[in-house]
């Protein structure tokens, strides 16, 4: 990768103090002059020169932050990570402009679509010719070096993120897995851990014995 090429078409364009859920946090606006994406980070405390910091990488989800969407599981893992960094008094969430697993949201309504027709999560994004993950990484580079991040926790079920993070030698001290009991979005979960290879399956064997009522 040529450093400096990349560097120069990433950047910080603007940061403000944002207040959420009683505590001022700070936003930061970084741009990929590649593609023209915005993407966003919330920080809650000192982060510079900490040894260890708690982080989420979240994804754009606006079926389930905003309209509260309970297909998908985007929204509580959201809150909960801003729960967490609360209690710790400090942490980021890097929050990438990828909607759908970088699909926009005109597509993924389509894959909602073909969701409705009893395909799964995994197959309708494949019908329509799409990767079952289109999301990149590569960002998050430009944005751990202008935190001078070393070592972290992340909150996360998704080992693909951790590979990243494991390949520009980031030091993972702990995982923190998210559990959303939510009987709408059983299969969802299901093929998360079946064909995309999240880490949840503790919670799953502990959902499969819940007894839901419709």
């Amino acid at each position: 990768m040529n450093f400096k090429y990349f560097k120069n078409k990433i950047k910080v364009i603007i940061t403000c103090k944002i207040p959420i859920f009683y505590n001022i946090f700070r936003i930061f606006i970084f741009v990929d002059n590649f593609n023209k994406k915005e993407h966003i980070v919330i920080t809650l405390g000192k982060i510079k020169n900490k040894k260890i910091i708690l982080i989420r990488i979240h994804s754009e989800c606006i079926t389930g932050e905003s309209f509260y969407s309970q297909k998908c599981d985007c929204g509580f893992q959201l809150k909960f990570s801003l729960k967490k960094i609360l209690i710790e008094k400090k942490g980021i969430i890097f929050y990438l402009r990828q909607e759908g697993r970088n699909i926009g949201i005109k597509n993924k309504i389509k894959v909602y679509y073909l969701q409705d027709l009893c395909y799964d999560t995994y197959d309708s994004n494949i019908k329509f010719g799409f990767l079952p993950d289109s999301r990149y990484y590569y960002i998050l580079f430009f944005m751990i070096l202008f935190f001078n991040l070393k070592y972290i926790k992340i909150i996360t079920n998704n080992i693909e993120k951790i590979k990243y993070l494991n390949k520009i030698n980031l030091k993972i001290i702990k995982r923190i897995p998210i559990i959303n009991k939510n009987f709408i979005n059983k299969k969802y979960l299901n093929i998360k851990f079946l064909k995309f290879k999240h880490k949840i399956i503790n919670f799953l064997n502990i959902f499969n014995k819940i007894k839901w009522k419709l």
